[in-house]
């Protein structure tokens, strides 16, 4: 079994290292989640359980109408994850919250592995790297929801690696950092799925690093922040992507940091919390491609955490969960708008406090799925395998 301090060091390690995914999506009305201090009136409802094994580092994507979960590591035979020899997984499966069912998906041409980059693409889904121990992947596959079938994709440019920032632009899918054994990429490249073609991207004017914020605006990949080899960092750089050239982004009003909540909201890369060596933070701030400038967030009525479930609802960011300083893991959120500039307290869920849980926006409720628990020892963790949805 690990100690105290190791089971920290796995807790916030896999907070702070955490793949941050943006699920811009369209909402159909004004979530209530800025209308008042409180929301008292609304509630989280449980989700039904998976037919998968337990593990952090699993991919999570929503379609559309189906929340998919493949791949991952640590596939507990028993309640402590701390005590096994990580084993990463090559299954998946959907869950639709009506009925409130998962289905398996089919098997996948990939080989198992953790921390796979994993977004939507109109209607498939791509997936693409990761690592299984010591040994990391440079190959993808494309999978189809409505046929529930798999294809692989072309060898790509790039050398493998995980814990890649991935965004779907529109028409292309691209994959930008990383790391592998010990070493981190500032490089990329774009596929096309219409084509099955890869295209290297320029490389960055940016150290090489994990876990970095990442957003599409539009027009431009914008990266910050993230994990490397001389630890965290608090710069970043946007790519013109037709143009095929690189700008620095201003200074932000943020330290160094990885781990952190992050959601586009249609002119504005939000940032929220995250951590580094030293600490987590409780801070955050948004950047306006569109006038180049950072600003401040307000002061959020959350603890400091990393590694948070984060969504952008259309209207409001909402945090939940996440890992903070003494191996505490959180069980609350709050919403944030940034029409108004306040914060709201989400009610209190059922569901154990968390790090690194899955969140996803369907359009209609916030899905949190997964992630890191103590067991009742407090000394040792384990993967969770239930989850709640929220109605804001």
């Amino acid at each position: 079994m690990l100690d105290t301090r190791s089971s920290r060091r796995l807790a916030v390690g896999l907070a702070c290292l955490a793949l941050v995914v943006s699920t811009a999506g369209c909402a159909s009305r004004r979530p209530a989640a800025t209308d008042g201090p409180l929301l008292t009136t609304k509630s989280w409802r449980p989700i039904a359980d998976p037919p998968l094994t337990r593990r952090p580092g699993r991919a999570a994507v929503w379609t559309g109408t189906e929340m998919l979960v493949w791949g991952g590591a640590f596939l507990c035979a028993t309640d402590r994850c701390d005590e096994e020899i990580p084993q990463p997984a090559s299954d998946g499966a959907a869950y639709a919250p009506t009925p409130d069912r998962w289905r398996p998906l089919a098997p996948s041409p990939l080989a198992a592995r953790d921390r796979p980059a994993m977004v939507r693409a109109a209607d498939e889904v791509l997936v693409w790297g990761g690592s299984a121990g010591p040994q990391f992947f440079a190959d993808g596959a494309v999978y189809a929801p409505r046929s529930d079938t798999w294809r692989p994709m072309p060898a790509s440019p790039l050398s493998p690696r995980s814990g890649v920032s991935a965004v779907w632009t529109g028409r292309e899918l691209l994959v930008w950092g990383g790391s592998a054994r010990g070493a981190f990429y500032n490089d990329g490249a774009a596929f096309n799925p219409a084509t099955g073609s890869w295209t290297s991207l320029p490389v960055a004017p940016l150290a090489g690093r994990t876990g970095a914020a990442t957003a599409w605006t539009g027009d431009e990949l914008v990266v910050w922040g993230g994990a490397g080899d001389a630890g965290h960092f608090n710069d970043g750089a946007a790519l013109d992507v037709v143009a095929g050239t690189w700008r620095p982004l201003p200074p932000a009003p943020l330290e160094s940091r990885g781990g952190q909540a992050t959601v586009w909201t249609g002119s504005a890369m939000v940032i929220w919390g995250g951590g580094n060596a030293q600490r987590v933070f409780a801070d955050g701030a948004s950047f306006e491609p569109g006038t180049n400038r950072w600003s401040s967030l307000p002061e959020a009525p959350l603890q400091a955490r990393a590694g948070p479930a984060s969504v952008w609802t259309g209207f409001d960011l909402l945090i939940w969960g996440g890992g903070g300083d003494n191996f505490d893991f959180f069980g609350d959120g709050a919403a944030y708008s940034p029409l108004t500039g306040r914060w709201a307290t989400l009610v209190t869920s059922a569901l154990q406090g968390r790090g690194s849980p899955a969140g996803l926006w369907t359009g209609a409720d916030f899905l949190v799925w997964g992630g890191i628990v103590h067991n009742a020892d407090l000394t040792s963790t384990t993967a969770a395998l239930d989850g709640t949805r929220y109605d804001p």
